[in-house]
């Protein structure tokens, strides 16, 4: 199947319907793509840790040491839902 990219503009206008179909069956959450196994935490894992770092630090708008302690008290895994999330910064 031809992608909306590939085709000249007058095919993209005349399969716009099929196109948008085609694009949207194409986005998905590259999280959920990525390996798994025992050495990787699982997408419900990563969003419940991320959930109570979140709330701990009030929305990440007070990052402090005792905000993280507390998070880590509550779920370890927020050490490595930290570390994910400073990576992208």
């Amino acid at each position: 199947m031809n992608r909306p990219f590939e085709l000249p503009q007058e095919e993209l206008e005349q399969r716009i319907e099929e196109m948008v179909s085609a694009t949207i069956a194409d986005l998905s959450s590259e999280f959920l793509l990525m390996p798994t196994g025992s050495g990787f935490t699982r997408y419900n894992d990563f969003q419940s840790s991320y959930e109570v770092l979140k709330r701990k630090m009030a929305g990440f708008t007070h990052i402090s040491l005792e905000t993280v302690h507390a998070a880590l008290l509550e779920n370890s895994l927020a050490k490595s839902t930290v570390r994910a999330v400073a990576a992208l910064m």
